[in-house]
């Protein structure tokens, strides 16, 4: 894709901050005029991920330990999805005290800063070595490192928030870990 003599480069080929995009009529969803879009974008994204992310992708089971890092809309979404298949655990991370303690109203078991030193060491302990699965939501490298980090060995981790794929960080503790 090239604005002018410019090649232009969108993460994961995803367009979804673009004004205009070019996508096949199979992905294209009618919505009835009287849904206010503030509603319907909640299901364009948010809901579907971060459900999606446990149920289809993670295959959760009841009793299991889940972690979500980020609390964003899919984040909540994924958490209340946690709840919802009555889960073991639920373990919410974020930097936000803000969106922790909203984690604390939905109901998470515990609601944890990311950003503290002994964060892993917490969860260890909360959890007996870790989480069954994690599921990434912030889109960051440090966010996805952390997810891996707090899962117990033959866990599942999975990357609802696609780090940006330039931040080869991650990958290099996943290839030292082996």
């Amino acid at each position: 894709m090239r604005q002018g003599s410019t090649r232009i480069h969108h993460h994961s080929g995803v367009a979804g901050f673009a004004e205009y995009s070019v996508i096949p009529e199979e992905a294209l969803v009618k919505i009835d005029k009287s849904v206010p879009f503030e509603h319907a974008a909640l299901f364009g994204c948010g809901v579907v991920t971060g459900v999606g992310s446990v149920i289809n992708t993670a295959q959760a089971k009841p009793g299991q330990f889940i972690a979500v890092v980020g609390l964003g809309g899919v984040g909540l979404s994924a958490v209340l999805a946690a709840l919802a298949i009555g889960s073991g655990k639920v373990l919410a991370l974020d930097l936000s005290k803000e969106k922790l303690a909203f984690a604390r109203e939905l109901g998470v078991h515990h609601a944890l800063n990311a950003g503290d030193a002994d964060v892993q060491a917490q969860i260890a302990a909360l959890t007996g070595g870790g989480v069954h699965i994690a599921i990434e939501t912030a889109g960051s490298n440090r966010a996805l490192q952390m997810a891996y980090d707090i899962t117990r060995r033959g866990g599942h981790d999975c990357d609802g928030g696609n780090a940006w794929p330039g931040g080869r960080d991650y990958f290099i503790a996943f290839e030292n870990r082996r």
